[in-house]
């Protein structure tokens, strides 16, 4: 486990789709998307319980709104992505379990929410890093789009990851449900 407390904030389709294509961020069903605004409030508490927001470099231009949200941002990528211009920080880590594993010591004690996307979910994921995830399904098949995680990461190393559920609840009633788990 890190020093901080890391948890995956994520709203996926029953098919483990979070956007109907990969330049497309989860949508609103009220603006002709595909998320319930049930979702939206799960995200927001998650947001409040956190410290700081943590994303990729698209995640953040495709949803400034996260940067209104009065939180810290810290922006995970690889290079040096062009990004809007708001406050936030960029920290080009190695996609590595070393170099994430002594980048997250320096926020002993915090609670980091990740907020997307595939590829920050799965590094985190392969190398062990998420200790709690809070996942939304939306009862929608989108057969198109990015998978929760992206599926080109491989880890030769890596063990079974087992998480217990914390909290299961039904939204709404399109039967739209939110899981809460923690890693054991």
């Amino acid at each position: 486990m890190s020093a901080a407390i890391v948890r995956l904030s994520v709203c996926v389709s029953l098919d483990g789709r979070v956007a109907t294509s990969v330049d497309a961020p989860p949508n609103q069903e009220k603006f002709g998307g595909w998320t319930s605004e049930d979702d939206k409030r799960v995200f927001k508490a998650n947001v409040a319980w956190a410290d700081l927001l943590v994303m990729g470099s698209k995640t953040l231009a495709q949803s400034p709104i996260l940067a209104k949200m009065g939180k810290q941002i810290v922006v995970i990528s690889r290079g040096s992505p062009a990004m809007p211009s708001m406050k936030w920080r960029r920290v080009v880590v190695r996609p590595d379990r070393a170099s994430l594993t002594g980048w997250l010591k320096a926020f002993d004690g915090k609670k980091l929410l990740l907020c997307g996307g595939v590829m920050t979910y799965g590094t985190f994921l392969q190398f062990g890093l998420v200790d709690e995830l809070s996942v939304t399904v939306e009862p929608v098949v989108l057969n198109v789009g990015p998978s929760f995680t992206f599926q080109g990461l491989v880890n030769v190393e890596a063990e079974p990851q087992k998480f217990e559920l914390l909290r299961l609840d039904r939204l709404n009633e399109r039967q739209t449900v939110h899981m809460h788990y923690r890693r054991v």
